[in-house]
């Protein structure tokens, strides 16, 4: 190496004065735009996951009672199975608060002798967070008709 290549040294590089803080108050003014996106999409995803929920509970309700035939003696017992049905179903949803869930079983008769079961579901899903725009209570309603088979 040359003796001109050794004398180069780097000095770091200092910024100017009143700048040093900048990022410290961009990142004080951006954090928390970030937090409140962040918690609109989790709110958002966690009531878009207790409809899925609430809908396949409904399912399994309707598909219980689908396959299972009933008398006017064993009506109440095959209800309740459809009940616990739709209850276990809705222990899989996060935050499941069981007083909000209204449940509604009916069956109809279909003018080819066929009888259809109806199970209907509304659930009021709480928010993580209470936004001032948003509403802290979300309704979801499910609704599920499916002709018996068996």
């Amino acid at each position: 190496m040359s003796r001109k290549m050794q004398k180069i040294r780097l000095i770091p590089r200092k910024q100017p004065r009143g700048r040093s803080g900048a990022a410290l108050v961009e990142l004080a003014i951006a954090l928390p735009v970030l937090f409140l996106i962040t918690f609109i999409c989790i709110d958002f995803g966690s009531s878009a996951g207790a409809y899925l929920v609430l809908s396949n509970a409904a399912r399994a309700g309707a598909d219980y009672g689908a396959t299972h035939r009933f008398t006017s003696d064993s009506a109440a017992a095959w209800e309740a199975r459809m009940i616990r049905a739709i209850q276990q179903e809705m222990a899989n949803a996060k935050r499941y608060a069981p007083g909000q869930l209204q449940t509604s079983i009916s069956t109809s008769n279909n003018g080819d002798g066929t009888i259809q079961v109806i199970v209907d579901l509304r659930y009021t899903y709480q928010t993580i967070v209470s936004w001032t725009a948003i509403p802290a209570t979300i309704p979801l309603h499910s609704r599920i008709e499916m002709r018996q088979y068996q």
